[in-house]
């Protein structure tokens, strides 16, 4: 009888032990995945960090390169303020001298009588009236009307060369404002045009929101529809006969891919570091949204998040094909159980505790 009671703990114990080890084995599977786990976020922080620096290289190029260029068009502006004031300037003097060339002109012609009359009192003087030398009244009246001669002259070629300048200036000034109506028409135009662009998106973009709305409003009512017909019909087998329909199983498919677009949008803080695409906004339209893509991680992760529940993936990872379990959210009771087997997700339903 002890004999018998001996085995009888040494099969339990061989049991036990048996227990114990796959135990042991399913911690270890646990660990070597929290390694890996582990390992990836590390890497998914560094790349992180990576792009936050490249990014904050990016705008410290650009803030360099906006103020060089807003250096550069100030000083422009300047150069272009002292060339007006400077043409001003000339504008004034011409004006100046111009009235200064009327005022002699006026005197000219006023005191052309008394030249005439010089001319002709030289006309009646005797031929020996040079013989006199330096004690001759008429020699300083003529030495006058040379030095005066000159001055006329001289004073003629310098208005001449003012009103050169003038009009060279006056001819830059009005290519200048060429120049700033072309700028003008074709700034104008790029606005335009740029306007007109934001007018196209805006109505895409009310027209995507539409069609976004309907599909999200058919796809919930079908889906409310098919929750109120498995609570109705108390066969079994009633959702797995709608799920085969394509249609009900299409929207049902469709309606949780927005319903997971939106939260990630939502939540665009924390998973904007998850995603590989340029931006989250067209992670969603081309991952998430579009049909027929394969689910993510981070796409389950969200879904989980938006429904409240928890979800257990079972996954036979490596070359000796071992179970890997993993929970999302990790620490909570899952509720649904799945199998991925090769890009695809399957069912699983745990053994029935009698």
């Amino acid at each position: 009888m002890q004999k018998t009671l001996v085995l009888k703990k040494q099969v339990e114990l061989d049991e036990v032990n048996k227990q114990l080890a796959l135990k042991r084995q399913e911690f270890k599977s646990y660990v070597e995945a929290l390694a890996r786990r582990r390992s990836e976020l590390e890497t998914k922080q560094q790349q992180t960090k990576e792009r936050a620096m490249k990014f904050e290289k990016f705008v410290a190029e650009n803030d360099v390169k906006r103020r060089r260029a807003r250096k550069k068009f100030e000083d422009a502006r300047e150069q272009n303020m002292l060339k007006r004031r400077e043409l001003e300037d000339l504008t004034e003097q011409l004006k100046q001298l111009r009235a200064s060339h009327r005022v002699l002109k006026e005197r000219m012609a006023k005191y052309k009588i008394y030249e005439d009359y010089l001319m002709k009192t030289l006309d009646y003087l005797p031929s020996s009236y040079l013989d006199n030398g330096s004690d001759s009244l008429v020699m300083p009246i003529i030495r006058r009307h040379e030095t005066l001669s000159i001055t006329h002259k001289e004073l003629l070629q310098r208005v001449r060369r003012l009103e050169e300048e003038v009009e060279q200036g006056q001819q830059q000034l009005q290519t200048m404002k060429q120049e700033h109506s072309v700028k003008k028409l074709m700034a104008n135009k790029e606005l335009s045009e740029l306007q007109s662009e934001l007018e196209t998106l805006k109505e895409k973009n009310k027209q995507t929101e539409v069609n976004l709305m309907t599909q999200q409003s058919l796809s919930r009512e079908k889906l409310v529809n098919v929750v109120q017909q498995c609570q109705a019909d108390e066969q079994e087998d009633r959702l797995l006969q709608l799920f085969n329909e394509q249609a009900t199983s299409d929207s049902v498919v469709q309606y949780l891919r927005l319903l997971t677009s939106a939260h990630l949008q939502n939540q665009a803080d924390f998973f904007c570091h998850f995603v590989e695409a340029p931006n989250l906004l067209v992670y969603c339209h081309q991952e998430v949204e579009a049909m027929a893509m394969e689910c993510d991680h981070v796409d389950i992760l969200a879904l989980s998040q938006a429904l409240g529940i928890c979800i257990h993936i079972v996954s036979m990872e490596g070359d000796d094909q071992q179970l890997a379990h993993h929970v999302i959210p990790e620490g909570a009771e899952p509720s649904l159980h799945l199998l991925y087997q090769t890009s695809h997700y399957n069912i699983l339903y745990p053994r029935p505790q009698h």
